[in-house]
């Protein structure tokens, strides 16, 4: 039987923490994006919808054309690069996620977690 070193499972532990993480602020993320539109006329869902829709380089983001069907620790970082200027067909996105791979993206929607939501947007995640 194999003997564990206290690294290796504190190694573990930390991964799914990022991985549980990244499930929250999928779920929260998802929630938020669809009060955006079931909120009415009201300016605070409009200023909600114009901040997620529009991400930035540096910011949180969380991919949202395949929703649920890629794992949330693969569709969930940030922002790295993003290049849709040719069309809206070819639009490609580059996210560094939770455990430091950097995935890219191609024909997909990425919105922003509202940096409010995520200690005033830091990066510090590690």
């Amino acid at each position: 039987m194999k003997k564990r070193n206290k690294k290796s499972i504190l190694t573990k532990q930390r991964r799914m923490t990022k991985r549980l993480m990244a499930e929250y602020i999928r779920t929260i993320g998802g929630n938020l994006w669809k009060s955006s539109f079931f909120t009415g006329t009201s300016s605070f869902s409009k200023d909600l919808y114009k901040e997620m829709s529009a991400p930035k380089v540096g910011d949180l983001v969380m991919e949202i054309s395949t929703w649920k069907r890629e794992p949330a620790i693969n569709a969930v970082g940030f922002l790295v690069r993003r290049n849709y200027r040719i069309s809206v067909v070819n639009r490609t996105w580059s996210i560094r996620t939770f455990e430091g791979k950097i995935i890219n993206w191609k024909n997909c929607c990425f919105i922003k977690i509202c940096s409010r939501l995520v200690n005033n947007g830091k990066q510090t995640i590690d």
